[in-house]
Formats: C-alpha cells, sequence, structure tokens
C-alpha cells in the first residue's frame, strides 16, 4: 500500500475527502536521489537506476553521511534493506595532543527497514519498520517520497 493510498483510506475513515490538487508531488526526483546514497554491493553495482557517484563504500554507520539517506541491505537473499536517514552533523573532538580523536554527532537518527513482512504486519507483503527520530529539518512528506523513491529504485529487485 503506498503512501497516497494509505491517506485515501484514513480520509475516508474519517469522512473527508482527498482534494488530489492539494498532493504534493516532487519537484524533480533528480533532488531526492541526490541525498539518497546506496552501499556498496553487487545489486546496487549492476543497477541502472542508481548513479555510480551515489554509491559509497561499506563502512560503519558511524561514517554515514550526514544529512542524507543512506540504503544498507541487511540481506540480500532475504531481500531486507534499510534507509538511514541522518540530520545535520557536527564534527566533535576529545582527547589532546596525539590522543585527539574526532568523529560526527548526528543531531538525529531515523531507520527505517523494508520491506517489512512480518506476521504483525497483517496481510500486507509491504510495510516499513521505523525506529528513531526523524531529522528536524525534513518534513513527514520529504521521507515519504523519500521512500517512495527508494521503493520504485528497488522494485524489480523486491518483485513488488
Amino acid at each position: 500500500m503506498t503512501h497516497i493510498e494509505i491517506k485515501k483510506y484514513f480520509d475516508k475513515q474519517r469522512g473527508t475527502k482527498m482534494n488530489p490538487q492539494t498532493v504534493q508531488l516532487p519537484p524533480d526526483i533528480g533532488d531526492i536521489a541526490k541525498t539518497v546514497f546506496w552501499e556498496k554491493n553487487q545489486y546496487v553495482l549492476h543497477n541502472p537506476k542508481i548513479e555510480p557517484s551515489q554509491i559509497i563504500g561499506k563502512t560503519s554507520t558511524a561514517k554515514f553521511p550526514a544529512g542524507a539517506t543512506t540504503i544498507r541491505f541487511g540481506s540480500i537473499k532475504d531481500r531486507i534493506a534499510t534507509a538511514y536517514v541522518y540530520g545535520k552533523g557536527q564534527t566533535r573532538t576529545y582527547g589532546s595532543g596525539v590522543n585527539q580523536y574526532s568523529y560526527v554527532a548526528y543531531s538525529s537518527k531515523l531507520t527505517v527497514t523494508f520491506p517489512n513482512r512480518k506476521a504483525n504486519n497483517g496481510r500486507r507483503d509491504w510495510g516499513y519498520t521505523y525506529n528513531g527520530d526523524l531529522p528536524s529539518d525534513m518534513t513527514r512528506q520529504d521521507l515519504d517520497i523519500t521512500l517512495d523513491y527508494c521503493e520504485d529504485v528497488l522494485k524489480d529487485f523486491l518483485n513488488l
């Protein structure tokens, strides 16, 4: 079920009708694609929908880019991916002299695992599992559009 179908369902439940003119579509899919990075694996390397400039090497989640969404496959065999949505980052250091270390502290972190095929998801084959906080500079609509873009890129792979 897409986000628009969910909105239609809830609007129907509330007794209101959805006005199609009020639905905000993304201004340009290219703008969204520039904020989504993909962690390197065989699927990502061979997917023509993913720009090579948006592929990053395998690394720890602490080194994912700040202010962006990074997609990591937890299991290619089980077709499970996680989107890491990070807020703005601030470089912090501790220690002194030769014992000085730097790291990036993120303002917020939201992980979205998809698809959610667990029994508590009901009869649907597709769903999201959310964990964390949405970055303050990102609206729920921005998140929906970003996840829809990721879903579209993964559609062939996930057989949706």
